[in-house]
């Protein structure tokens, strides 16, 4: 789908990368504030706001909420709601641990004017840009001296999904990565190693961390509430399954109480700074 601004000219439609779909809307919704008399429809079928209006912001690491029928006033909103939405996910490095952010209230409600609601969207547009920046940096290599205790995994890739639930919307942060920074020996098949986030009712924060060595996947769960850990260990066998399911051979399936351990490298100064949200 295009979209005429300014002139008549044609922005273009969806773009397959995240990010350059971010600069579109950005650019767009820019326009359409500037303009000395903005298009305010009413809410209706076929209008093109009332599209805008229904659809989440979806800002990963910033908060990103579902929107209902009606805002729910802030202090109304659950306290743990509140504490994430003050809170959001730190800036992502190389090496850091993952983390996942708990659902949050919405940002925008249907009945905000127009003009307001292009306002929030805009000002978290421009988080979602800096958080892809942020994850990009993140994803670069590392071409400081390494320490004896320094990471040497070869190429990764950090990002982030959102993920609606009942209490709002939820960010997992995920980070996929290859052991060792050579090519593996001849005969030897490539090791991957792939980490996640996630805070959602009722299972509380849950780390994951699957190894893959050609088709073999052993995964080593982390729950960081006792009543989840008993609940992920009496169900390891479906997951064994679902692994089958999905063509790979369960290799050790570990289900531990608390966090993941962090890294022992000690973090090098001169980290990006987030600071557009």
């Amino acid at each position: 789908m295009s979209v005429e601004a300014n002139g008549g000219g044609v922005a273009p439609g969806p773009a397959e990368d995240i990010k350059a779909a971010l600069i579109v809307l950005r650019n767009v919704l820019k326009i359409w504030l500037a303009s000395p008399a903005p298009n305010a429809p009413t809410l209706g079928t076929g209008s093109g706001l009332a599209d805008v209006r229904a659809a989440p912001s979806i800002v990963p690491g910033s908060a990103p909420p579902a929107v209902p029928d009606r805002a729910t006033p802030a202090a109304a909103q659950p306290a743990d709601a509140r504490a994430s939405a003050a809170n959001p996910l730190p800036p992502p490095y190389r090496g850091a641990p993952t983390a996942g952010q708990s659902p949050v209230p919405p940002s925008i409600s249907a009945d905000m004017p127009p003009r307001d609601i292009g306002k929030v969207l805009l000002g978290e547009t421009n988080g979602a840009i800096a958080r892809q920046t942020l994850l990009q940096a993140a994803s670069l290599p590392d071409h400081a001296p390494p320490s004896p205790h320094a990471d040497t995994s070869g190429p990764r890739w950090l990002f982030e999904v959102p993920f609606a639930t009942p209490q709002g919307t939820a960010v997992a942060q995920f980070e996929i990565a290859r052991d060792g920074r050579n090519a593996p020996a001849e005969g030897i098949k490539p090791a991957w190693r792939a980490r996640f986030s996630l805070d959602v009712e009722p299972i509380g924060p849950v780390h994951a961390q699957v190894a893959l060595t050609g088709a073999r996947a052993t995964v080593t769960l982390w729950a960081e509430r006792p009543e989840t850990s008993s609940q992920l260990r009496d169900n390891a066998p479906r997951l064994a399954d679902a692994l089958r399911q999905a063509e790979l051979e369960p290799g050790e399936l570990l289900v531990r109480f608390g966090t993941p351990p962090r890294p022992r490298d000690n973090i090098a100064s001169g980290h990006f700074l987030y600071r557009a949200t």
